[in-house]
């Protein structure tokens, strides 16, 4: 019978995970908070520097980044990985990871929906280019707010690390790490 209940109760939190009343009265969805970032670099290509905005509530945190990019970028592909940390940070379980051609997708963003959402959000704040090559420049990514970015329904509520590794296939290098710590938690409006 306990078995039972606790199966009941899976099922009633994966149903009422991400809800909304008829009314629109209450809506519960995951929100991402974040803890850390950290960027790992190779000086050739690009230079990122990435911080929070300082004395922002966790639900309006904030990240900027400033990019150079020292020299024309003419491939590059990106491979996400989104991992679930566990038992007091001892455990790190992939989840998701999607490696794609950034210049392909620039062109095809439909190409992959769920990098797609995300990267909608992020172009509408940045200044990239809109194809490949990448010039030699300045660009920027202003005001990303993790609890907007479009969260899949299907992850679970804990800490987390998405890592994206940038590299070039032609060169054979790596060009940037870039590392973004969290947790997901539930938030519920009214």
């Amino acid at each position: 019978m306990a078995y039972l209940m606790h199966i009941g109760y899976l099922l009633a939190c994966i149903v009422l995970s991400n809800f909304q009343l008829a009314n629109g009265s209450i809506k519960v969805r995951l929100l991402a908070v974040g803890t850390k970032m950290e960027t790992n670099y190779y000086g050739k290509f690009v230079n990122v520097s990435c911080t929070f905005r300082p004395n922002l509530s966790l639900a309006n945190q904030t990240v900027d980044c400033d990019i150079e990019i020292l020299r024309d970028i003419k491939d590059m592909k990106l491979t996400a990985t989104y991992y679930a940390i566990a038992l007091n940070k001892l455990v790190q379980t992939v989840l998701l990871k999607r490696s794609i051609d950034m210049c392909f997708f620039i062109q095809n963003p439909r190409s992959d929906r769920l990098v797609n959402s995300v990267y909608n959000y992020i172009n509408q704040r940045s200044n990239f280019p809109s194809k490949c090559p990448l010039f030699a420049g300045n660009y920027f990514i202003r005001g990303i707010r993790p609890s907007d970015v479009p969260i899949p329904s299907f992850l679970p509520e804990s800490e987390f690390i998405l890592e994206e590794v940038y590299r070039s296939e032609t060169r054979h290098e790596t060009l940037l790490e870039f590392r973004f710590y969290g947790k997901l938690v539930r938030f519920i409006e009214t």
